[in-house]
């Protein structure tokens, strides 16, 4: 039983290997036999994967937003119009939820953040009242269904078309359908017409497919039946909230192809 030893005869070799690695070494020579080898064992993997592990989740983060989100970035307008969106709703909810006597109902907070309201710009010349009816949003449901089909559709067009055209045509989209809204509406409620520039991308989008029909393969069924599908939720947020303007998305497409 002498020839058995345990890990405490394998002392580390501190002379050669400061960094605390181990290597067997071994001597076949028969004066050796049943002598303790030194055992060093290398750490030097598990570092490795420790540096890998941080660009690993990078790139499966950025593969996973490229998957849902084709040609996402950061540094776009696309990007940026969302968050300013966001931003305004949430500032929405809060005034909401104040209830003072400034705020009142949820139909005065949209006036109060510039929703459309023809009186006000015949009467008073409330022309910013075409512009930020973009950045409004009725409710959750409305909110969610744009902007998901925002950042699905725009980061795409944005990469094929440049970011100045494409910015352009998102606001020429959704002031053309608020106008068209003031003047087939001179009367009506307060409206917001935040889909307005989300039709335009529709339309542009479905410029997109006609371009490059052929260039698509057989996947282009598949995406004409889901864009027709994200189009389906998207009009069915008309009914649910009553401050949407349903003749805004009409007239956002009819502008955009334009």
């Amino acid at each position: 039983m002498s020839n058995i030893h345990g890990f405490s005869d394998y002392p580390p070799n501190n002379n050669n290997n400061r960094s605390g690695q181990y290597i067997v070494r071994s001597d076949s020579t028969s004066s050796n036999i049943g002598k303790p080898v030194s055992l060093e064992v290398s750490n030097t993997f598990p570092q490795q994967s420790q540096n890998q592990n941080p660009s690993r989740a990078r790139n499966y983060s950025q593969t996973c937003l490229n998957y849902f989100f084709p040609k996402f970035s950061w540094r776009t307008f696309t990007f940026g119009i969302t968050i300013v969106q966001i931003i305004v709703f949430i500032a929405t909810l809060i005034d909401e939820a104040r209830k003072d006597k400034y705020q009142g109902t949820w139909t005065c907070v949209l006036y109060r953040y510039g929703a459309n309201y023809t009186p006000a710009i015949n009467v008073y010349h409330h022309y910013h009242r075409l512009i930020l009816p973009i950045f409004l949003h009725g409710g959750w449901l409305h909110i969610f269904f744009n902007l998901l089909t925002q950042l699905m559709y725009g980061f795409k067009l944005e990469d094929f078309y440049g970011t100045k055209k494409f910015a352009a045509l998102y606001f020429i989209s959704g002031v053309g359908g608020n106008l068209l809204s003031s003047v087939t509406h001179p009367q009506d409620n307060v409206s917001i017409g935040a889909s307005s520039a989300l039709f335009g991308i529709f339309a542009l989008y479905l410029s997109y497919l006609i371009r490059h029909y052929k260039e698509l393969g057989p996947q282009r069924n598949m995406i004409i039946g889901f864009m027709v599908v994200v189009i389906i939720a998207n009009l069915a947020t008309i009914g649910a909230y009553p401050n949407i303007d349903g003749t805004a998305h009409l007239g956002k497409k009819f502008s955009f192809l334009v």
